[in-house]
């Protein structure tokens, strides 16, 4: 019955996911430490606090621009307390490795009714959340044997790597599992991508919605592209292709560029993203391609894309323009999507409002695949 920490703040953290006996608390946006046993630590003066041990040092602070550390009596010094220390901040030594979020590993904090009894819920540290990893706060995880009001059995993070794909922009990848209770898949996995600057701020989070390998391509100063290579035989939006349909293509990002040393997502309606925002060529035609050979009964593998694809790059363009397809089957397709609005019976009524990159990779594609009015070999 006695408070430990006071309705004081805005966020109170998970006990002991920073240390067994600290809580971090929160308070407009600045974050502090109190003790188990109801001591405030660490005023909430800071952007993150880092637990690290060396010598003298208990953390590793940031405060606006500027990183400190406070020694093991709390007391505040500018600067790093050693080249080892710096290193750890500035290359995210301090993202988790094979970390576990479960009611086996961590004390979830519960709603204290019937309805949401086993109902778990977890408040990371401000240095996970702040990066992209993991939400703020993380309900849904099952506690005990209450398995209907929980969801999640437990969460699984390990971070990947950080590579530098623009001037004082580096990317972090960190590989997300989930395992979800009476899922349709037992596991969920994914890549979280995060943007950050020279000065450690996260400029702006991405699902990849893939756990394949990234490469980056900065194409101009204002556009960054991103290729996810498949390297579990596809992700779910090709689990079930047609035949001679490739399963394993690879997913196409962009991320706009700002003076400002901003990033944004950028998004489309088209599933060929790459057609809306680059001039394609060969190398987005070729690669290792997985499908099914109905002849044989087998996967079989291919260099280039199939006809059947590169003919949807070119009615996922068309479409986007409001092109009606005289082919009863391709229409109906683009029926059930929201953003087609079907308005031109002939190329030529629309040919003066496509953007160059739309000119271009429409030309690029008829001279594989013929015309409108060739049938693809």
């Amino acid at each position: 019955g006695a408070v430990i920490i006071p309705l004081d703040y805005d966020l109170v953290g998970t006990p002991g996911m920073i240390e067994s006996n600290v809580v971090e608390v929160k308070k407009d946006g600045l974050v502090g430490f109190y003790s188990i046993e109801g001591k405030q630590l660490i005023a909430p003066e800071y952007d993150w606090i880092i637990p690290y041990d060396e010598n003298d040092t208990y953390a590793l602070v940031k405060r606006d621009t500027t990183y400190g550390w406070l020694t093991k009596s709390y007391v505040y010094n500018a600067g790093f307390p050693s080249k080892d220390a710096e290193h750890y901040i500035k290359n995210y030594e301090f993202l988790p490795r094979q970390f576990t979020l479960s009611n086996d590993e961590q004390s979830m904090a519960e709603i204290p009714t019937d309805q949401y009894i086993g109902y778990g819920i977890l408040m990371p540290p401000t240095y996970w959340t702040i990066t992209g990893i993991f939400d703020e706060i993380m309900p849904g995880f099952t506690k005990g044997e209450n398995m209907y009001t929980g969801y999640r059995e437990y969460i699984t993070a390990d971070h990947a790597f950080i590579q530098t794909v623009a001037n004082n922009i580096s990317a972090l990848i960190t590989t997300i599992k989930e395992r979800y209770l009476e899922g349709r898949e037992e596991f969920y996995e994914h890549n979280q991508l995060t943007f950050v600057n020279a000065r450690g701020e996260t400029l702006t989070t991405d699902n990849l919605y893939s756990t394949g390998g990234v490469v980056f391509t900065k194409l101009d100063n204002t556009l960054l592209q991103a290729k996810i290579i498949e390297n579990n035989g596809g992700s779910e939006e090709f689990d079930m292709p047609e035949n001679g349909e490739e399963w394993n293509l690879p997913i196409y990002k962009y991320y706009r560029l700002d003076n400002d040393l901003s990033i944004q997502p950028l998004t489309s309606n088209r599933r060929f993203i790459q057609t809306e925002f680059t001039k394609l060529d060969s190398s987005y035609l070729m690669g290792e391609f997985t499908f099914y050979n109905a002849e044989t009964q087998q996967n079989d593998t291919r260099t280039f894309l199939s006809n059947m694809t590169l003919t949807e790059m070119r009615d996922e363009i068309l479409a986007s323009y409001g092109y009606i397809f005289k082919d009863e089957e391709i229409a109906r397709q683009y029926s059930y999507r929201d953003w087609y609005k079907p308005h031109y019976e002939n190329y030529a009524d629309f040919a003066d409002q496509l953007t160059d990159i739309d000119r271009h990779n429409l030309a690029f594609l008829e001279r594989i695949i013929g015309s409108l009015d060739t049938p693809p070999s």
